[in-house]
């Protein structure tokens, strides 16, 4: 028997991905991206600059093709639980913690910003924000 899929569920602003409730398992930083894996299998990419609120309000902007140790204050979203990801109609992406901390990406112009993908019970999820904004999204052939 297939389990069942988890859903987006649409708004006048976005999609909301989702994630409440769920625990940051994995904070990757790679050649030129920063990834979060969500303990539902729901994985976020970032490939452009984004901005890191810091639970006392610090905002960081952090640059996944820039110099690693200037990633630092993303890993303290690791073990961190989540409350909301949101795929904005307009490109953008936001995620926020329980702590309070957030993260915010803006859509990319000339580069895809930001992709989430799903493995497991969040399999066939698969949103991109493309160059200029336009979200192009998959849901498993739905």
């Amino acid at each position: 028997m297939r389990p069942e899929r988890i859903d987006i569920t649409e708004s006048a602003e976005g999609w909301s991905v989702p994630v409440a409730g769920r625990q940051i398992t994995r904070v990757c930083a790679d050649y030129a991206s920063v990834g979060l894996l969500v303990s539902n299998g729901i994985y976020v990419d970032i490939e452009v600059p984004f901005i890191y609120i810091g639970p006392n309000g610090t905002e960081s902007t952090l640059d996944p093709d820039g110099n690693a140790v200037d990633l630092a204050p993303i890993l303290q979203v690791r073990r961190l639980g989540t409350t909301e990801c949101m795929a904005f109609k307009d490109g953008r992406l936001g995620l926020k913690f329980d702590d309070g901390s957030e993260l915010r990406v803006s859509k990319g112009l000339e580069f895809e910003a930001w992709g989430i993908s799903g493995v497991g019970e969040a399999a066939g999820l698969r949103i991109i924000s493309m160059p200029g904004g336009e979200l192009a999204i998959w849901l498993d052939g739905r």
